[in-house]
């Protein structure tokens, strides 16, 4: 009823707003170190920017998870120009390789924060570390498969 109220104080005519369903929202806590980690990790190096909640007409599974005491938040680690805002959910919707890369550095290094703990070591047991490092997008072979590349193989 609020927003009709606000129609027909604007003066605006022949519009009304009928709810088709509703869902109570979750919101998962600001006092949390993983929220504080990735706030101050997706401005990182970005003195003008400002990181904090964003409120969204839509919802993704993550609001069954909280009611489960998940705590999740919706995580954009990209910088987002006007013509990738208006693709969003759209046709040719895409997200440059500069940023999915500045969106990795950016999660692994909130991750990194929260586990190390506020005095920087990590105190559980060792972690095992196993690193697959990648070549760049521009060095990285088209994929065949085996079998075509057993068919391309001269005879002998």
């Amino acid at each position: 009823q609020y927003l009709n109220d606000l129609l027909v104080d604007a003066g605006v005519e022949g519009v009304e707003v009928v709810e088709t369903s509703s869902q109570a929202g979750a919101v998962s806590p600001w006092d949390d170190p993983l929220y504080e980690a990735l706030a101050a990790r997706a401005v990182q190096d970005m003195p003008e920017a400002v990181a904090g909640p964003v409120l969204s007409p839509g919802f993704t599974d993550s609001i069954h998870l909280r009611a489960l005491g998940v705590r999740a938040y919706g995580f954009v680690p990209f910088v987002v120009d006007e013509a990738g805002l208006r693709s969003m959910h759209g046709d040719n919707e895409g997200v440059s390789t500069e940023n999915v890369e500045r969106g990795v550095r950016v999660l692994f290094s909130a991750l990194t924060d929260v586990v190390q703990g506020p005095n920087g070591t990590w105190e559980g047991p060792p972690v095992p570390v196993r690193a697959t490092v990648l070549p760049p997008p521009t060095e990285v072979a088209p994929h065949v498969r085996d079998n075509e590349e057993a068919d391309a193989a001269p005879a002998e």
